[in-house]
């Protein structure tokens, strides 16, 4: 069977001397991998038509969407150049793409996900590398995923805490834990300020990446972001976010061109 769909680069390597296999991440189908032929040929059809970050438009034979298939045709739709040039906004889409993989299913439609991978592409495209849009990314995905941390009322005993209360974050109990419940919530918990939880409401809250850039964020929440859900990801996706802590220490080291927010 023949399938044309529109496809978003998300990795690509080598499979011999001139063929590439590339992961894509689709609207309809999910993540697919293709067998691209004589890619690497000095006149093959290919060349040119992809890369790492380009939305194409692509015709492959498929038959177990769970194997390999085969690449027939592919036309670049979208070529977003800047994120090969620039290589902070290289990694940040890197770190996109990565968690995208991770939380994408095979032979599933993925038109949330697609869009949203299209939409933090898209904003590194327009306005440079963004340590926030990495964990902006990370908690739409829980939510596509279902299981988006509560930081709104207490996990325990479901009471809504006042504005300035401390409290802990369980990521076992999947949210907040007020002072009153921590006590019996368990050992594995971290400590999270009224501030920090505020910020990270706000931040769920945001449906378009583009808003981050009105929004101061300290570097003390941007650790506690870092640390909350790397936690929350690795116990309930499974999903290892050692790529992202090291791309952020990267980014945290040359921050001056690096967006953290309204300065």
């Amino acid at each position: 069977m023949i399938e044309k769909t529109e496809a978003l680069v998300l990795r690509m390597y080598p499979f011999s001397e001139t063929s590439q296999v590339v992961s894509w991440l689709t609207p309809g189908h999910g993540r697919i991998l293709t067998l691209v032929k004589g890619a690497q040929r000095p006149r093959s059809a290919f060349l040119g038509q992809y890369d790492l970050f380009y939305t194409c438009e692509l015709v492959f034979y498929m038959k177990d969407l769970s194997g390999v298939q085969i690449a027939r045709e592919c036309s670049p739709l979208e070529h977003r150049p800047s994120l090969r040039e620039n290589w902070r906004s290289a990694i940040c889409a890197s770190a996109v793409c990565f968690l995208s993989a991770k939380a994408a299913a095979t032979g599933r439609s993925e038109h949330e996900l697609y869009a949203l991978t299209t939409a933090c592409l898209d904003s590194l495209t327009r306005s440079g590398p963004s340590i926030p849009l990495l964990f902006w990314q990370e908690l739409q995905v829980t939510r596509l995923l279902g299981i988006a941390p509560n930081f709104q009322t207490c996990v325990v005993c479901g009471v809504r805490p006042s504005a300035q209360e401390p409290g802990m974050f369980a990521a076992q109990r999947g949210g907040f834990v007020c002072g009153m419940c921590a006590p019996r919530a368990g050992q594995d918990m971290d400590a999270i300020t009224p501030d920090c939880r505020a910020a990270l409401l706000r931040l769920q809250s945001i449906r378009r990446p583009d808003a981050l850039r009105t929004i101061a964020f300290q570097a003390e929440q941007l650790l506690a972001f870092r640390r909350i859900l790397g936690t929350f990801l690795l116990f309930h996706a499974g999903i290892s976010v050692d790529c992202r802590n090291m791309i952020a220490n990267l980014l945290l080291m040359h921050s001056a061109p690096v967006s953290v927010g309204r300065q």
